[in-house]
C-alpha cells in the first residue's frame, strides 16, 4: 500500500470562513471560479450552502468545492 499523502480535507461552517481562506486560491483563476463568487452573494442573501471545503495537498489549496441546498457540487 502507497504510503504518499493524499490531502486533507478542510471543511468550514460558514462561507465567510470559506471565502477568507479561499479567496487567494480562487482568485488565481477568477475567470474560472466567477460562479463561486456569484453563489458568496446569493448565499449571503439567503442563507448557506449545505457544505463547503477545501482540498489540501502539500500545505496548498488543489481544489475548493461546495454543495448547494439543491445538491449540486460547485
Amino acid at each position: 500500500m502507497s504510503k504518499t499523502n493524499m490531502g486533507k480535507v478542510q471543511t468550514y461552517n460558514d462561507l465567510a470562513s470559506f471565502f477568507r481562506n479561499s479567496a487567494a486560491f480562487l482568485k488565481q483563476a477568477e475567470f474560472q471560479n466567477n460562479l463561486f463568487w456569484e453563489m458568496f452573494n446569493k448565499f449571503g442573501k439567503t442563507g448557506k450552502p449545505a457544505w463547503v471545503g477545501n482540498v489540501f495537498l502539500d500545505g496548498r489549496i488543489a481544489m475548493s468545492g461546495l454543495i448547494t441546498p439543491t445538491g449540486y457540487l460547485l
